[in-house]
């Protein structure tokens, strides 16, 4: 027996990879949709699934004692970062197609306020994360949220006796970060007694805290966010045939070829389809005909080519 050569081998082997590949592999396209700010999400016609990450607003970072109060002798504190939002990673809900819900998208804390909450119409409603803040040695809240701030930096005591704001500073104090998230939120830094410049978190983390002997509140959070994800509906055509030398091609959204007594088309997008059968010699050809694929189901075309009739010639000589 005669042996392929090397090249055609791997012909071979590549043509059998790609044949497997296009019958086995299914394919579908994928919607995503972010949203920073305020607006509404339509949901894609035939679609009825889909996946939400999102996170509501970071708490804002706290201030380190009460601006314009201070008390000779009293015990102050390094500043709490604010706390994270609550948030979703990747979570699924189901849908009606076409059918809308506005989105609010929670804004950042800034010094004491807390981060606001993040909405999909009724399908989730996320808590922002809370600040914290001082009115002289009294915590009136405390940084929380979807993760927890930072803690508080411990005690600092003005040691001199003229009450001023710029009382010793010895050991150096440091505002504390705030609360950080599993989806992709930077969580702000502390201030410190060099710099005083907390920073601020991102995509829902909570803002530094500012730290003791600096004047001013703590850094912003991050304001929220939703990422919205969903597979693009597809649906089946079956094509047959009368006989096996037929062929064909359907036109619509997109173009399919086929040939032989019957062929199936899976993964298509949806939408009208005409489909044009290919001569035969020997037989009349099928008509054109138009059908509408919808999203989830099954469409079949059939053609039937019958004998084109014989002309017989009858000549009747002298």
């Amino acid at each position: 027996m005669s042996q392929l050569p090397f090249s055609m081998k791997i012909f071979s082997f590549l043509s059998s990879v790609l044949l497997f590949l296009t019958i086995f592999v299914p394919y579908a396209d994928a919607g995503s949709q972010t949203f920073t700010s305020n607006g509404t999400f339509v949901v894609p016609s035939g679609v009825t699934s889909i996946s939400v990450t999102a996170s509501a607003g970071g708490g804002g970072g706290a201030n380190a004692f009460a601006a314009g109060h201070p008390m000779i002798g009293a015990t102050y504190y390094n500043g709490a970062g604010g706390g994270s939002g609550a948030i979703l990673n990747n979570s699924t809900f189901t849908v009606v197609p076409g059918s809308s819900h506005g989105v609010v998208i929670g804004t950042g804390g800034s010094g004491t306020t807390n981060g606001g909450n993040t909405s999909v119409g009724t399908l989730l409603n996320l808590n922002g994360g809370q600040s914290s803040y001082y009115q002289g040695s009294t915590v009136f809240q405390v940084g929380s949220g979807g993760a927890p701030g930072g803690q508080n930096g411990g005690p600092f005591t003005c040691a001199g006796a003229t009450g001023s704001m710029s009382c010793p500073t010895t050991p150096v104090s440091v505002g504390s970060n705030g609360g950080s998230n599993t989806v992709g939120g930077v969580p702000g830094t502390g201030g410190s007694t060099g710099s005083c410049a907390p920073t601020a978190g991102t995509r829902g983390a909570g803002g530094g805290g500012q730290a003791y002997g600096c004047l001013g509140l703590g850094a912003a959070g991050g304001a929220g966010f939703v990422t919205i994800t969903w597979a693009e509906p597809t649906g089946t055509i079956t094509v047959t045939a009368s006989i096996p030398g037929a062929s064909y091609t359907l036109t619509g959204p997109s173009t399919l070829t086929g040939s032989g007594l019957s062929t199936t088309h899976t993964n298509v997008d949806p939408g009208t389809y005409t489909i044009t059968w290919n001569p035969v010699v020997g037989y009349t050809t099928p008509p054109t005909s138009s059908r509408t694929l919808v999203s989830g189901s099954t469409q079949s075309f059939s053609g039937t080519y019958t004998l084109a009739p014989t002309v017989v010639e009858l000549n009747f000589g002298p």
